[in-house]
């Protein structure tokens, strides 16, 4: 998080998979983490767009007394 930060980003969405006790997900559903993980970095559900699938976010506050840094190629 603290490399979208510096380079002004506002906010990070993710798209994490449910991890319900005692069932069984995938290696390959698993590749974009799982829910428990972005609560516990701070995200917060914002969706539920499917039944094993939800939308987290964490927004930063802006701070406009700072300019962006540019960003590296």
């Amino acid at each position: 998080m603290g490399f979208a930060r510096e380079r002004g980003a506002r906010a990070l969405e993710a798209y994490p998979m449910l991890a319900e006790a005692g069932k069984q997900i995938t290696w390959g559903e698993a590749h974009v983490g799982v829910r428990q993980v972005f609560e516990e970095a701070g995200f917060t559900e914002v969706s539920h767009p499917t039944l094993r699938r939800v939308v987290m976010r964490i927004d930063f506050p802006t701070d406009t007394s700072r300019p962006p840094t540019p960003r590296s190629r």
